[in-house]
């Protein structure tokens, strides 16, 4: 699959925090590795509804985890904010130390 492709797949889920349709079929294409456009609310929900477990400028690590990961890693939400839209992605604190997040925006 080439970026484009990609890209255009990551922007077919939307999360809205209210509307827990969408949230069920962003929370199952992030677990299919896609990346999720949610609205601002959502992202400022996942900031602020626990203390995150990384946070660099608008990108951060949600403290509680989804599951964790062969590797026993916790495998958290991740958001981000890039030029006014807000993106979400599971991933794990490794994944977001090592910059391997978010790239398909």
């Amino acid at each position: 699959m080439n970026l484009l492709t990609h890209k255009k797949r990551a922007m077919s889920h939307f999360i809205d925090y209210h509307d827990s349709e969408k949230w069920k079929d962003g929370l199952e294409a992030m677990r299919n590795g896609e990346t999720v456009e949610m609205c601002s609310e959502s992202y400022w929900h996942f900031l602020n509804s626990v203390p995150p477990m990384r946070q660099q400028g608008s990108a951060f690590v949600n403290g509680e985890p989804y599951y964790h990961n062969s590797n026993d890693e916790a495998v958290c939400l991740c958001g981000i904010e890039k030029n006014g839209k807000y993106y979400a992605q599971m991933g794990t604190v490794k994944q977001f130390d090592n910059r391997e997040l978010f790239k398909t925006i």
